[in-house]
């Protein structure tokens, strides 16, 4: 049905199905005039009590069940100004502070929620029966069991500001460390993925690296939104902070040595990554990711002295297979860099000590040669 005010000329639709053969009047959203409605036939369902319109900016929406109003204040659409009005209400009233939610106050949620899923099931996106769900999580009512329907249901239309604020929404009512851990992640990989946003993705992965800094998948993230966010030092100092904390002495080598590579792929400060593979060295020194680091490190610093001392020491540590390679890299080195025939030689030695492959005869014999 159709609606117009004879005073403004403002225009509204009504649903036929809900005016049934009713007579009433209906204040203009616009200009406050009455405008007398007729129902086009007695059949259907008429208006009762429970049908509520709604005031939005200038435009009115309705009929709405009490149920449904409710909804859009759980929203956040309606608010206490937002102007209601119902048949027997003889002005456009504000709706105010609004009831508690009933769901809130039953004994027993699960029901309810078992409810709710089952209106999503068959309306998904139905609006009343979401912010019901987000009202259960926000007030510590079964929120695993609630968010575990919410969530499929807001993925599947799309809804990532409001998987955001469900996933956020947990955080103060879960005890669960490892569940804290698994909501950043999620919310940081929303935000990185599907908002736009690699700053708030960063402050949220931090958040999960700080609680979990044993897991890899944690700073894996954090390296992941890094260059967006432009953040590589705020990455290191969170990653140096976090290290310089932890009690397990495992865990902080893997972190320094994180570190020593993130300062040399994203800030570009070597001095400072040799110091991180250093510190390792000193607690563990025969620890064979910081030796290949220091071998890394003395590359790109084009310093072949600091060179060959890193791979004869890598050499010492490494398995047989990687340890003949440092030895030909370091004969290498000591010949072509140092003009240290005799050391040269001496390194060839030992890498044929080891395994004579091609590679190292190959070397030795162009030792010779020359």
């Amino acid at each position: 049905m159709q609606l117009e005010c004879t005073q403004c000329g403002s225009r509204y639709a009504i649903p036929d199905e809900k005016v049934g053969g009713r007579r009433f009047r209906l204040p203009c959203g616009r200009c406050g005039s009455w405008i007398d409605v007729q129902g086009p036939s007695p059949a259907g369902e008429a208006l009762d009590d429970g049908c509520f319109f709604v005031n939005l900016d200038g435009r009115v929406f309705g009929p709405l069940s009490e149920s449904g109003v409710q909804a859009l204040i759980e929203l956040g659409r309606v608010q206490p100004d937002t102007l209601l009005w119902r048949e027997g209400l003889d002005a456009w009233r504000p709706a105010g502070k609004g009831r508690r939610a009933w769901w809130l106050d039953a004994e027993d949620v699960g029901p309810l929620i078992e409810g709710f899923a089952a209106m999503l099931a068959d309306w998904p996106g139905h609006l009343a029966s979401l912010a019901a769900l987000e009202s259960l999580v926000r007030a510590g009512r079964l929120p695993e069991r609630a968010a575990a329907v919410l969530e499929p249901a807001l993925r599947q239309v799309g809804a990532w500001p409001r998987l955001v604020t469900l996933w956020e929404d947990q955080l103060p009512v879960t005890d669960d460390a490892a569940r804290r851990t698994e909501l950043l992640l999620r919310v940081g990989a929303a935000r990185a993925d599907h908002l736009a946003d690699p700053a708030g993705a960063f402050d949220s992965f931090a958040e999960a690296f700080r609680a979990a800094p044993a897991r890899e998948d944690t700073l894996d993230a954090l390296e992941r939104v890094a260059g967006p966010a432009q953040a590589w030092d705020r990455l290191a100092h969170v990653v140096a902070a976090r290290a310089r904390d932890v009690e397990d002495p495992i865990v902080r080598r893997r972190l320094r040595l994180r570190l020593a590579r993130i300062r040399v792929e994203g800030t570009g400060d070597l001095a400072a990554a040799q110091d991180e593979v250093d510190a390792v060295l000193a607690e563990a020194p025969d620890d064979a990711e910081a030796h290949g680091l220091r071998c890394a490190l003395a590359r790109r610093l084009d310093a072949p002295a600091g060179l060959a001392a890193a791979l004869e020491d890598w050499a010492r540590v490494a398995p047989p297979a990687a340890s003949v390679e440092a030895l030909v890299e370091l004969a290498g080195v000591r010949a072509d860099r140092l003009h240290d025939a005799d050391g040269a030689l001496a390194a060839l030695e030992a890498a044929v000590e080891r395994a004579a492959t091609p590679a190292v005869l190959d070397a030795l014999f162009a030792i010779f040669e020359a």
